[in-house]
């Protein structure tokens, strides 16, 4: 079904991988076909040879399935409560959650929002309704395949931002620069090389 669909991946004509592990580990992944041929000697006799098939690879990743569910479903609960919320508006355009062994760098699981069946990948009734659907041009139904599809954990470069902050605290306390009791002021906003803005949240500051 969906589950860690974009990180599995599905395979098109010809057993060809489009997206995901099936797209990355194709060629270790697809075996070599099998062949048999024949043909007529000096003596008329029928000579055939046959050639094996051989199995692909096979592969294991660290995906926990498990782990990989519960973040799932916890994903589509945020999505759902937040859809029709007044300071969020109507959810989110991509939700992405990395789980990771923080003692070995192992992916336990690694999921999007919105996700797709890997039975029926080109259906696109669950972020479009079928008026608009319909109202698809070719080259448009392909982006919007390709925009469901994607592995938006690995797939966009956006800055980690408040993930950071954790770290950044636990560093200080470790190291003593900053103590339990300490305040900051944040103005709202960061400047870098002069002319680069990046915002806080809370824009007014805090």
């Amino acid at each position: 079904g969906t589950l860690a669909s974009s990180v599995i991946g599905f395979s098109s004509a010809g057993n060809v991988g489009t997206i995901g592990l099936e797209n990355y580990y194709n060629d270790e992944l697809n075996g070599v076909n099998g062949r048999e041929y024949g043909y007529l000697n000096s003596d008329n006799n029928f000579e055939r040879t046959v050639i094996d098939a051989e199995d692909g690879n096979t592969i294991v990743c660290s995906i926990d399935a498990n782990l990989q569910s519960i973040v799932e479903s916890k994903i589509v609960e945020f999505n759902e409560a937040y859809r029709d919320n007044y300071y969020f508006g109507p959810g989110s355009k991509n939700t992405a959650v990395i789980a990771m062994n923080p003692n070995n760098g192992e992916i336990l699981a690694m999921a999007n929002y919105p996700s797709f069946d890997l039975n029926n990948p080109r259906d696109l009734s669950g972020v479009m309704t079928q008026e608009e659907i319909e109202g698809l041009s070719d080259e448009e139904t392909m982006d919007a395949l390709n925009a469901l599809w994607q592995n938006f954990c690995i797939t966009y470069t956006y800055e980690p931002g408040s993930v950071q902050k954790p770290y950044t605290v636990a560093c200080g306390l470790e190291t003593g620069t900053v103590t339990t009791d300490m305040t900051f002021f944040c103005d709202g906003h960061e400047t870098f090389d002069g002319n680069v803005w990046v915002n806080c949240h809370k824009v007014e500051g805090h």
